[in-house]
């Protein structure tokens, strides 16, 4: 995993919302979303950064099952 991915899809996302301010970004606690990368995505476009407990499988399964409906 890399945090390509996830910069090149929140860079996306922001661009078709008309960049907004002051969004709560949730997310697990992966790599990717821990990378330097994605926090100056988070910071650069003025972003609030949420992540699951660690361990709490209930946290991540909104996230699962928006991953879900992006990927469909």
């Amino acid at each position: 995993m890399n945090a390509t991915l996830v910069c090149d899809v929140l860079s996306m996302v922001l661009f078709h919302r008309g960049f907004p301010e002051q969004v709560i970004i949730h997310s697990d606690r992966g790599c990717q979303y821990c990378s330097k990368d994605y926090q100056d995505l988070i910071t650069t476009y003025n972003l609030e950064q949420s992540m699951s407990k660690n361990g709490n499988c209930w946290d991540n399964a909104c996230v699962e099952s928006v991953s879900h409906s992006m990927k469909v």
